[in-house]
């Protein structure tokens, strides 16, 4: 073969409901907001599971309370 290779080439993976996912090309020069993009997703994420994991808690105290 000959010629100059091309790549690598980014993409973004985005799942939506009923487990479709489509991919986003992200251009050399976005790729850094892309990534800043990621990890404040996987942050909010991490913190709602947080959030989720104390309001289970929550429920579990309140049913082995007695009403007063």
């Amino acid at each position: 073969m000959h010629g100059e290779k091309h790549g690598p080439a980014y993409y973004l993976a985005v799942s939506y409901a009923k487990g479709r996912t489509r991919q986003i090309y992200v251009p050399k020069d976005l790729q850094p907001l892309a990534k800043q993009w990621v990890r404040n997703y996987h942050q909010a994420l991490s913190v709602l599971e947080e959030i989720s994991g104390i309001n289970l808690e929550l429920i579990r105290l309140k049913e082995a309370t007695p009403d007063s």
